[in-house]
């Protein structure tokens, strides 16, 4: 007989394991989303329920996390102590969710840069922090589940897409120049002191070869971390690493003040600085925009311009007395100390037409019928390069007659509009007094007198100083002679054909007769 009792308990046996079974099956392979919809909500962790990853919802769990006393602790009671599963078999970082494990940093010591825990050496070792902004917000000013890290760091908001990109609108440049007016102080806080990489992020050097100068005093003359010391240690005097930020030519770029502020004469430093044919030559730029005052100059070079400590000595090429102040640096031959007139001319020019070269070269170093003539005779001689009324801002010198040009009482002026000079005693602007002088024989009349010619001064080609143009042959007033018969009374200055042989004795004021 069969025992119905026995096979009921089988039975039963068999179906009680089967559903158990299916019971086990179904928590080990339940998934995230089963979770949200099927876990009730507790009054201990209050947080899977409906809309649970629903950022817009008031039950989405970085909201509840936020709101939460316990912060991340009460996720770890399913989730496991560094939030990769646990119970739960649920990790909350994975492609869909947290890509990283940041969230396993907010520990004890994640604020401390002591701790292991150390937020930021978390990031410089696992992650970059494009992870962050799932929490902390797409510019890290804070998001649904975190503050803004902008509490601590000023900075950090920079670090968004396409920050490296100077086209972009997000370039990290355009925002320190906006948003923290240039200042980098707080970019040391993760790129280290000097910017060379710290414990949260790469050296800035990697692209910004100047960078490490801009640490505390670097504005400080005296201090180690002066600027101008890292320009001439590091980089030999060159500024091209400092264009990157402060622009091409130093007036200020996108990430940066202009250093003109500062140094007036810097935007000088850039291609062609040396070469004369260059239109960006020093002496061009010096002299149209700084009316040849170069003092400016020396807040790198030093004052005597023999080199400071942001820049080499300009006496390389200077070698004249006073250096770049030397009369021939601006005008007359930069080769040659004793040349100091045009040419060549404050603009470079070379021809006698134009009237800043003229007939200087006549005058002063070529003069075949008198001593060669004094600066001062035509020009109020400076005692130095910034003396009062020597750098005018029309580049014209002023004309102011003295010396051999006022003898005998004349009273010479300068012609800008048609470049002439009129009543010079050299050109003929002389009275002489029979009655007065000893040799009165020589009169034909009370005077003998001049011409009063009025040469004009950039007319070089021999006619405006030719024989008969300053006085008569012989001059108004003298005795009737011709040029080879002058020898007669004026020997030692003109031979017996009329040719000057002692300019010395020739236009000097004096009246040489009879050898003396």
């Amino acid at each position: 007989m069969i025992n119905t009792e026995n096979i009921f308990t089988e039975k039963l046996m068999k179906y009680s394991i089967l559903f158990f079974t299916l019971i086990l099956s179904s928590v080990l392979f339940i998934s995230c989303s089963d979770l949200k919809n099927d876990i009730p909500i507790t009054t201990d962790i209050n947080i899977h329920g409906s809309e649970v990853f629903d950022t817009t919802a008031s039950n989405f769990h970085g909201k509840q996390v936020l709101d939460s006393q316990n912060s991340f602790q009460d996720c770890k009671q399913c989730h496991d102590a560094n939030y990769s599963g646990g119970i739960t078999k649920v990790s909350c970082y994975s492609s869909d969710c947290h890509v990283s494990p940041a969230i396993n940093v907010h520990e004890v010591g994640i604020t401390d840069v002591q701790s292991p825990n150390f937020h930021g050496k978390f990031i410089a070792d696992k992650v970059r922090m494009v992870s962050c902004a799932q929490c902390h917000g797409n510019s890290y000013q804070g998001g649904v589940v975190s503050p803004s890290c902008a509490n601590c760091h000023s900075g950090i908001p920079v670090h968004v897409g396409d920050y490296v990109n100077p086209s972009s609108p997000n370039f990290h440049g355009k925002f320190i120049a906006d948003k923290v007016s240039g200042s980098m102080v707080s970019c040391a806080q993760c790129h280290g002191d000097s910017y060379q990489g710290g414990i949260a992020s790469p050296a800035c050097a990697n692209c910004h070869a100047g960078i490490p100068v801009h640490v505390g005093d670097y504005v400080n003359p005296t201090s180690p971390n002066f600027h101008g010391k890292f320009i001439a240690d590091n980089f030999s005097g060159s500024m091209n690493s400092c264009a990157q930020c402060h622009g091409d030519s130093f007036q200020g770029g996108v990430a940066s003040p202009t250093c003109a502020n500062c140094h007036s004469t810097i935007p000088v430093h850039v291609d062609g600085i040396v070469n004369p044919s260059s239109p960006n030559f020093h002496g061009k730029y010096i002299a149209a925009n700084l009316a040849w005052d170069m003092r400016a100059c020396g807040s790198c070079h030093s004052a005597d311009y023999s080199g400071g400590i942001a820049a080499p000595t300009c006496l390389t090429c200077h070698t004249s007395t006073n250096g770049p102040e030397a009369c021939n640096t601006c005008h007359g031959d930069f080769n040659d100390p004793s040349k100091i007139a045009p040419p060549s001319a404050l603009n470079g020019s070379i021809v006698t037409t134009y009237a800043g070269v003229g007939a200087h070269n006549a005058h002063l170093y070529e003069n075949d019928l008198g001593n060669n003539v004094r600066c001062s005779t035509c020009h109020k001689f400076p005692s130095s390069m910034y003396a009062e009324g020597h750098l005018g801002s029309d580049s014209k010198a002023e004309v102011i007659f003295g010396r051999l040009a006022v003898q005998s009482g004349a009273n010479p002026n300068y012609s800008f509009s048609n470049n002439t000079c009129a009543d010079t005693y050299c050109h003929g602007n002389f009275v002489f007094y029979r009655d007065s002088s000893t040799f009165a024989f020589a009169y034909t009349a009370a005077t003998m007198e001049g011409n009063y010619f009025s040469p004009k001064w950039n007319q070089v080609d021999g006619s405006q100083a030719a024989c008969g143009t300053c006085h008569g042959l012989p001059p108004t007033g003298h005795v009737a002679a011709t040029l080879n018969t002058c020898v007669n009374c004026h020997a030692g200055v003109v031979d017996n054909q009329g040719n000057i042989i002692d300019q010395t004795k020739h236009i000097n004021g004096v009246k040489n007769v009879f050898g003396n």
